[in-house]
């Protein structure tokens, strides 16, 4: 549940409450004589990222040499300059066709 933040707008008091949003808007119209302050969300980060071992690696460039056109080939697939060069060439065919057919020309 969100963190809410209350003043009274008589004698200044403040008042943190944790609540649901319906259980908010009930707060307000039950106590008028508060009224909600905006603050900062409180926000967990988390820093370096989420570590995966090998086996999830090796998992996910078998399925990347499967399909070796996806997003996936490209994060987790070979990394050889072949491989590399076949994956552009690939792409740059893509982006022709994709730019005729939104012209309205017809593929030979």
């Amino acid at each position: 549940m969100p963190k809410y933040v209350f003043r009274s707008t008589i004698t200044g008091e403040i008042l943190e409450l944790n609540l649901k949003l319906a259980e908010r808007e009930e707060f307000l119209k039950e106590n008028p004589k508060f009224e909600q302050i905006i603050t900062k969300p409180g926000l967990v980060s988390m820093v370096g990222g989420i570590k995966t071992d090998d086996g999830f690696k090796e998992n996910m460039a078998r399925i990347a040499a499967a399909h070796p056109t996806s997003e996936l080939a490209s994060e987790y697939g070979s990394k050889s300059v072949t491989e590399s060069k076949k994956r552009q060439a690939i792409k740059k065919w893509r982006d022709k066709r994709d730019s005729q057919i939104l012209k309205g020309k017809k593929n030979d």
